[in-house]
C-alpha cells in the first residue's frame, strides 16, 4: 500500500517551472509520508511535462527492486501505483506462458505493468483483482492515465487546471501540486451535511474530483479524444473516461439466476468464493493480522483465516460502555481459533485525544462516528503488523441492516393494496415537518422512501430520500443558502446509481434495490472511505475479502437470505465453521456513544471547535441556532441522532483556511500516538 501524486502538463516547461513543480512534488509526497514510510521515488520529464511521485508501504518484495516510479521492461510505460494485485501470481503465469521473459521483481506492481504492456490498459483492469489506485505514463503516446479499483477501496482525486492536471491519494497532497489554492466549496458543504459523507462527484474544495470506482480516465495533449466518455479537461489537455466496472451490471447479470440455484449449492458456492477470497489476501511478505469484533463478518473471516498455517493476530477495541463493547465475543472466537489476541478498550479521555487527532488527519470532513473507534484500532494494529483483514462490506452485500428487511415486509403489505392508494400512503409518509421527521428512525425514513417505487415515484428521488441521513440542513443552515445546498441534493445520486436502480426494478424486491443504492453509493464514499483514512494515517493496510469480485457476484446471484434471520448465507457458513455457541452474538456495531461523549469529557473540546467552525462558514451557517440547540443538548441530554448532527459540525473544523492553519482546541497528545506528517498543514483559499 502507497501513496501516489503526479502533475502533467499541456506543454513542455522551462528550467524556472522545472524547479518550481519538483518541489511542490516533494511536497506532494511529504503529505502522502503515512502512506508509504519504507521508500519514496519521483520522476520528472520536462519536454513531456510530467511529474510522478511515490510513497511506499512495503508488502510484496520489500526490497529496492519494488521502488516507484516503476517502468516497464519495455521503457514505454511508467507507473506509481497504490494497492495489491492479489490474483499477480496468476496473471504473472498467464504472461509468461504467452511468451513473456523473466520478471525483475517479486511484486505485483510489475506484473500489473507488464499486463498493461502485453493487453491494454483496460484489458488488464478486467483480468486484476485487487484494490488500486495508480497513475499510469504512456511515454510514447504521451498520455497520463488514472484509474480506481472496482468499488473505489482505494482513492484517487485529481484536479483540472488551467495548465493541466494534478492528482494524488489524498486531497491534502493534491493541493500541495496545485497551481492556486482552492477554495472551499459550499455546494460540497452542502452535500457533506445532507449525507454525513461527501459523495463522489462532489468536494470540498473547488475543482478536486475523484477517479470513480471502476472507472479509468485519459489525459493526453492530441486534440483528437481517444474512445470513451468525455471528461472536463484544461491547459490544452484532452480527456476521456470509460468505466472499466459496474456494480449494478453485475447486479442486473447475475440476479436472474438467484431464483434457481437450491440454497445449499448458493451456500456451497459463496464459501468457495469466500475461501479463495481470504487465501488471496493472505499473500505477504509481512505478517498479516485480522479486525475481529463479535459480529458474522469479521468471525466468519477469521474463522477461516485462523484455519490456515499462518495464524493472523486478532486486534478488537472495546468500550468501557458494555453495551457498545464486544471484547468477550471477539475472545471467545480468538481462543477457539487458538489465535494471539490483542485488545484495547476505549476510554472517554482516549476519545477526546482521538477526536481531536482525527481533525488533523482529515483533509475533508467525514460524519461517521465510527472513525474515532477505527483509528485507535488502526493505531493498535500498526504497533505489529503492516497489514490486517477485515469483514467490510458484508452488511451492504448480505442485508446487514435491519432496513433491507422491513422494507420487504412493507412492500409485501403494499402490494395487495390498489395503486391509488399507494400513491397516497407514500404522499403521506413524506411529512415536510422537521420535529416530525427528527422522531422517525433511519430505518423509516428508508422505507418510506423506498415504498413509493411501486407508487411510480422517480428513482433519483426516492433513492436520495433514502439515503439522506442528516434533518439538520432547515435548522443550521442560513435560509439564503438553503436553495443551494437543495440544488446540491437533487443532483445526487449519481446518474449511473439510478440507472442501475431502474434496470433491476423489474426483477428485484425493494430491499434488494436498497442494497445496490448501498453498494454504488454508501459503501464506496463512506464505509471504505473511512477505513482508508484511518488505516493509511497509521501505515496500516486493509484488506477486504468480502469484496472480491467473485464473492459479490455470488451475493448477487443468491438474494434468498431469510427475512427472519439477517445475513442468511453468512450466518449458515459461520456456523459449519465455529461451535453454534459462538455464533448467536448480534453484532452491536462500531459507533461510540458519541452522546454521552459530547455532554460529558468532549464537551468543552467540541463547544470550542463548534466556534471554530461557526467562525469559518459564518456566511452559511446560523450560528445562533447551532448553539442553542448545543446548549439545550447539555441541560436536557443529547439524542444520538443530535450527537450525530454534532459530530458531522465538528468534522467540519477539518477545514483549512490558510498556511499551517490547525484546529487551536487541542486535546493533550497521548504517549506513542503519531505526530503530525511534514506537509500536513496545507493551504486553501477563501470561502465560497
Amino acid at each position: 500500500m502507497c501513496g501516489v501524486a503526479g502533475i502533467f502538463r499541456s506543454r513542455a516547461i522551462g528550467e524556472d517551472e522545472h524547479a518550481r513543480l519538483s518541489a511542490a512534488l516533494d511536497r506532494m509526497k511529504a503529505a502522502l509520508e503515512s502512506r508509504g514510510p519504507d521508500q519514496q521515488g519521483a520522476y520528472a520529464d520536462r519536454e513531456a511535462g510530467i511529474f510522478l511521485g511515490h510513497r511506499r508501504l512495503s508488502i510484496l518484495d520489500p526490497s529496492e527492486a519494488g521502488r516507484q516510479p516503476m517502468w516497464s521492461q519495455s521503457g514505454r510505460y511508467a507507473i506509481v501505483y497504490n494497492g495489491e494485485i492479489y490474483n499477480y501470481l496468476e496473471l504473472r503465469r498467464a504472461l509468461e506462458r504467452q511468451g513473456h521473459g523473466p520478471m525483475r521483481t517479486g511484486t505485483d506492481t510489475e506484473v500489473l505493468l507488464e499486463a498493461v504492456a502485453k493487453w491494454g490498459c483496460e484489458r488488464a483492469l478486467e483480468h486484476c483483482n485487487g484494490m488500486f489506485a495508480f497513475g499510469l505514463w504512456d511515454r510514447e503516446a504521451g498520455e497520463l492515465t488514472l484509474a480506481r479499483d472496482r468499488f473505489g477501496i482505494k482513492p484517487l482525486y485529481y484536479r483540472v487546471e488551467p495548465r493541466g492536471v494534478v492528482f494524488a491519494s489524498e486531497v491534502r497532497a493534491l493541493i500541495e501540486g496545485a497551481e492556486r489554492a482552492p477554495d472551499v466549496d459550499l455546494d460540497g458543504v452542502g452535500a457533506y451535511l445532507a449525507f454525513g459523507f461527501l459523495p463522489k462527484d462532489h468536494s470540498i474544495y473547488e475543482g478536486v474530483r475523484t477517479v470513480e470506482s471502476g472507472t479509468l480516465i485519459r489525459f493526453s495533449r492530441e486534440r483528437t479524444p481517444g474512445p470513451g466518455h468525455g471528461v472536463e479537461a484544461g491547459g490544452g489537455l484532452s480527456a476521456r473516461s470509460r468505466r472499466y466496472f459496474d456494480v449494478c451490471e453485475l447486479a442486473e447479470e447475475s440476479f436472474g439466476t438467484a431464483a434457481f440455484l437450491p440454497e445449499e449449492e448458493m451456500d456451497r458456492d459463496l464459501e468457495g468464493s469466500i475461501r479463495r477470497s481470504i487465501v488471496h489476501r493472505m499473500r505477504a511478505d509481512v505478517p498479516v493480522g485480522l479486525m475481529l469484533s463479535g459480529g458474522v463478518d469479521s468471525s466468519l473471516v477469521a474463522a477461516i483465516a485462523g484455519r490456515k498455517d499462518l495464524k493472523p493476530k486478532a486486534f478488537t477495541l472495546g468500550f468501557d460502555d458494555p453495551a457498545y463493547d464486544e471484547t468477550v465475543a471477539a475472545g471467545r472466537i480468538a481462543s477457539y481459533l487458538g489465535l494471539e489476541h490483542r485488545v484495547e478498550r476505549v476510554t472517554g479521555a482516549d476519545a477526546q485525544l482521538t477526536a481531536q487527532e482525527c481533525l488533523e488527519q482529515l483533509d475533508e470532513p467525514f460524519g461517521d462516528q465510527s472513525l474515532i473507534p477505527t483509528l485507535m484500532l488502526s493505531t493498535m494494529v500498526g504497533r505489529e503488523v503492516k497489514v490486517c483483514l477485515s469483514g467490510d462490506g458484508g452488511d451492504e452485500l448480505f442485508g446487514g441492516y435491519g432496513k433491507y428487511r422491513l422494507i420487504e415486509r412493507m412492500e409485501r403489505r403494499l402490494a395487495c393494496m390498489p395503486r391509488w392508494l399507494r400513491v397516497w400512503l407514500s404522499q403521506l409518509a413524506s411529512p415536510t415537518s422537521e420535529a416530525v421527521l427528527r422522531l422517525w428512525p433511519k430505518t423509516f425514513r428508508g422505507q418510506r422512501a423506498f415504498k413509493g417505487l411501486r407508487a411510480g415515484k422517480s428513482f433519483q428521488s426516492l433513492a436520495r430520500t433514502a439515503l439522506e441521513r442528516s434533518p439538520m440542513i432547515n435548522r443550521f443552515v442560513v435560509p439564503e443558502a438553503r436553495a443551494r445546498v437543495a440544488a446540491q441534493q437533487e443532483s445526487y445520486p449519481s446518474t449511473s446509481a439510478v440507472e442501475g436502480l431502474e434496470r433491476i426494478a423489474g426483477v428485484a424486491d425493494t430491499g434488494a434495490m436498497l442494497q445496490l443504492l448501498d453498494q454504488a453509493t454508501y459503501l464506496t464514499d463512506n464505509i471504505l472511505r473511512k477505513t482508508d483514512r484511518a488505516s493509511m494515517a497509521r501505515s496500516v493496510e486493509v484488506r477486504v475479502p468480502l469484496l472480491d469480485p467473485d464473492v459479490v457476484g455470488v451475493a448477487w446471484r443468491i438474494k434468498s437470505y431469510r427475512l427472519d434471520r439477517l445475513k442468511g448465507p453468512l450466518r449458515r457458513i459461520l456456523e459449519r465453521n465455529l461451535p453454534s455457541e459462538l455464533c448467536r452474538e448480534e453484532k452491536k456495531g462500531f459507533s461510540p456513544p458519541m452522546a454521552r461523549w459530547l455532554t460529558g469529557g468532549l464537551r468543552d473540546w467540541g463547544e470550542a471547535q463548534l466556534e471554530e467552525v461557526a467562525d469559518k462558514l459564518g456566511g452559511f451557517l446560523d450560528r445562533g441556532a447551532v448553539f442553542r440547540e448545543w446548549r439545550q443538548c447539555q441541560r436536557r441530554g443529547m439524542a444520538r441522532m443530535q450527537a450525530q448532527e454534532f459530530w458531522s459540525l465538528i468534522m467540519l473544523n477539518c477545514l483549512r483556511t490558510g498556511k499551517g492553519n490547525d484546529s487551536s482546541a487541542r486535546a493533550p497528545r497521548k504517549d506513542g500516538a503519531a505526530e503530525n506528517r511534514e506537509g500536513g498543514g496545507f493551504e486553501v483559499g477563501r470561502v465560497s
